[in-house]
């Protein structure tokens, strides 16, 4: 096999982004990546049901402005990437487990080439388990970039 047959330029790259460090910085590799192969970039998030409590679910209004910080914050870091550059930039939100929903649920719609995600998991259990960016690598069906 010949080096030009191996690499594959990606067409649609999805990012994924949380609050992590890590993530922002996929972010702004993806970005990147995206700008120098022309490519479109999804920016995509899930809420994590599991790391809110109960009583915060039950009440609507306290979710209602979770998510409409998650709007405020994907706006925001699509204006980045128009800023960047780039012209053809969607987000796409999602809630459940991150990992999990990422792999079933955001790559079978947006059919990306490439998955960008950070290496850090954001607190708690996950990290002495396995860590999201673990899972995605294991279970998508396409190229993961994972970025420190």
């Amino acid at each position: 096999m010949k080096v030009s047959e191996a690499v594959v330029t990606p067409k649609i790259i999805l990012v994924g982004v949380d609050d992590t460090a890590d993530a922002q910085k996929a972010l702004y590799y993806a970005i990147h990546a995206a700008k120098l192969d022309g490519a479109k970039l999804v920016i995509g998030t899930v809420l994590e049901s599991d790391e809110i409590s109960a009583i915060t679910i039950l009440d609507k209004e306290k979710m209602l402005d979770i998510r409409a910080d998650i709007v405020d914050d994907m706006a925001r870091y699509k204006q980045d990437a128009l800023n960047a550059g780039l012209s053809d930039v969607e987000v796409v939100y999602a809630e459940g487990d991150a990992a999990k929903t990422l792999v079933n649920e955001l790559i079978p719609m947006v059919k990306p080439d490439l998955v960008v995600i950070g290496s850090e998991t954001k607190k708690g259990i996950a990290k002495r388990l396995g860590s999201t960016a673990a899972h995605i690598v294991k279970h998508a069906p396409i190229s993961v970039m994972v970025v420190r």
